[in-house]
Order: C-alpha cells, then sequence, then structure tokens
C-alpha cells in the first residue's frame, strides 16, 4: 500500500458509451484526489460528471467501457482489480453517496436495516447488537435522532434522508468518499446544513471527498481544490482561492459569473449557447462555439493541459503557453484588444 500524499489518480482516462453510436463520453481526463482533500467537480450537465465517477467507482452501464487510461487507488491498479476484490473494496475503501437519496433508499427496509448491511456483509463476525449500535451512532454522527434506525424511508425529511445516506457511506471508515450532487434536491437552508455537516466529518475523520456538482457556489464554500469539465474533458483545476480570484478558462469565469457572491460585487452573466453532443464533438477547443474571446485556431486546433504556476493551477486553453501556432488573431467581433482564446 502506498504512502503518497496521492490517494487517487487518474491518468488520461477515457470512456466510451458503445451504441450505435459510439459516444467517448470522457476525453483524456488526468486528475489526482490527495489524502484529506475535498476535490470538487463542477460542470454543467452532459458534460461526463457523472460518467467520470462510474469509472471511479466500476458502476458504468453495461455499454460503457473505460478505453483507455488507468486509475490508480493507493498505489494499486484499480481498473486491473477484479469484481470479487472491488466488492471488497466498496464502502470499506471507496463509498458513494448519490444525489437522490429517497430513490438510493431501499423503501421497504429500515434505515438501521440499510447500514447494518453494509457492516455485516464486510465484517460478518461483528455481533448484531454491535452493529445497531454502530448505525445508532452513525446517526448521531449526522445529526439524525439515532431513534431513526427503526424510520423507512418515506418517514425522513429531504434533508435526514441525505443525512442517512452519508451515514451509510461513512459506516466502514472509507479512505474516499464520493458524493455526486448530495444537496441537488433540497431547499438551501437544509443544502447549508449538509455542506456544514460534510466539512465537519471530513476536517474530523480525514477521508477524501469528491465532491460533484453544477454549483460552483458550493464549491467555492467547501472544497480544497476544484476541477472544471467541459464535454467530456478537464478544462482547468486549481485551489477554489485561485479559482474564485484567478480563473483563467473563459468557460471556469463563465461558471463562476453564473451566480451571485455574498463577499463581492460580481456582474452576473450567463454563458450563452449550450454543451456540444458527445455524438459529434467539435474540432479543435470544445468551447469555441459558446467562447466570447475564440480566435481562428480555437476550431481547428485542440488546446494542450498546461501547469500555470508549478503547483498544480492547469488549464486546457491557447491563452497559455506557446503551442507553436501563429495564427492567433481574434476572430472578427470577438475578443478584440484581449489577445485571448479559449
Amino acid at each position: 500500500m502506498s504512502h503518497s500524499s496521492v490517494l487517487l489518480q487518474m491518468e488520461n482516462l477515457s470512456v466510451t458509451y458503445f451504441g450505435p453510436p459510439d459516444v467517448v463520453a470522457v476525453h483524456g481526463v488526468t486528475l489526482d484526489v490527495k489524502r484529506g482533500e475535498i476535490l470538487g467537480l463542477a460542470g454543467e450537465s452532459g458534460c461526463g460528471k457523472t460518467t467520470l465517477i462510474g469509472a471511479l467507482t466500476r458502476l458504468l452501464p453495461d455499454n460503457g467501457e473505460v478505453t483507455h487510461g488507468r486509475i490508480e487507488f493507493d498505489g494499486v491498479d484499480w481498473l486491473g482489480l477484479n469484481e470479487r476484490e472491488v466488492d471488497q473494496w466498496r464502502w470499506t475503501r471507496v463509498s458513494l453517496v448519490s444525489q437522490s437519496a429517497m430513490n438510493s433508499l431501499n423503501p421497504v427496509i429500515s434505515i438501521g436495516e440499510q447500514i447494518t448491511d453494509a457492516i455485516f456483509a464486510h465484517e460478518p463476525r461483528t455481533p448484531k447488537a454491535d452493529g445497531w449500535d454502530r448505525a445508532r451512532s452513525l446517526l448521531r454522527m449526522v445529526e439524525v435522532d439515532p431513534s431513526h434506525v427503526h424510520s423507512y424511508a418515506h418517514e425522513l425529511s429531504g434533508g435526514m434522508r441525505q443525512r442517512a445516506m452519508i451515514a451509510m457511506a461513512l459506516a466502514l471508515k472509507p479512505d474516499l468518499v464520493i458524493m455526486d450532487e448530495p444537496t441537488t434536491a433540497l431547499d438551501v437552508v437544509v443544502q447549508a446544513q449538509i455542506i456544514h455537516e460534510i466539512r465537519s466529518l471530513q476536517e474530523r475523520l480525514r477521508f477524501s471527498v469528491i465532491f460533484v456538482t453544477h454549483d460552483m457556489s458550493l464549491l467555492l464554500s467547501i472544497a480544497d481544490r476544484i476541477a472544471i469539465m467541459y464535454a467530456g474533458e478537464v478544462v482547468e483545476v486549481g485551489t477554489r482561492s485561485i479559482l474564485n480570484h484567478e480563473a483563467s478558462h473563459p468557460y471556469t469565469r463563465g461558471l463562476i459569473q453564473s451566480f451571485p457572491s455574498v463577499f463581492h460585487q460580481r456582474t452576473r452573466a450567463g454563458i450563452p449557447g449550450a454543451p456540444p453532443s458527445m455524438v459529434n464533438p467539435p474540432s479543435g477547443c470544445r468551447f469555441h462555439g459558446r467562447c466570447e474571446e475564440r480566435m481562428a485556431v480555437c476550431s481547428v486546433y485542440a488546446p494542450e493541459d498546461r501547469d500555470l504556476d508549478g503547483i498544480g493551477h492547469r488549464v486546457r486553453c491557447h491563452l497559455f503557453g506557446d503551442s507553436g501556432i501563429t495564427d492567433r488573431q481574434p476572430l472578427a467581433g470577438r475578443g478584440e484588444g484581449s489577445g485571448k482564446s479559449c
């Protein structure tokens, strides 16, 4: 087992859904998750976030397959594990909190039974009473009254169901918890409570988190680092401070400008257009059709992934670095005076 500061490493990862037509939903993603950090993963619907999570959890649909690259978890080839080994690692090393707790929880067995099922499956020698005591302790830890071990999903509020899902995910003390839009269906007050609870638990138990959402405001309040996905690619990665104050990719800036800030005045503006179809993605930079700073080069050549500061602020954009391409004049009516491109 590795003692590196990096817990999870994805390198040049691509995922294909086989049709017809065949669709490459994740393309060339290189990304890591450090021990004890919260990595945010943001982007619009359809950008590949859920597919990437499916690859990381080995829960892709039958027609989905990792077609290129590697995933290394704590020094182990994650894609090389057989199904039995993956089953042993789920919940004990890697766990998942899905975005719809009502659909994820079994409606015909109690919350306590669902928590203890995971405990007894992985630790079969655990006495029954001890397993139920752990279930109560887990609910208490996420600030749900432990008496709800005997409740069913429909008897809990949306926030309580989501907290119960978090309790289940932490039952076997995993190293990595993947949270796929866990607060999407909740009102803003409960959402804030859940976010506070996640951060508090993570700081206390020191597990790593991948927090997936389309809401940049959430990530700028909870994540240590943030990765931005667009059309199946990671286009920018940086700390939340860097992305909040020095976001480099035009798409990242557009996401940030799409929500109001409680800290300083910001001009709100949406991103024109819609993400491209992944059946036939555009040539060159995949964002060029929506970018107000695009240049002629952007529709022809795909930009390279570049490290801007030597410590992990990366961006995939023709604005940065010298690719040897000299045709960098802005298109007429776009980006004049900025000399910038996406």
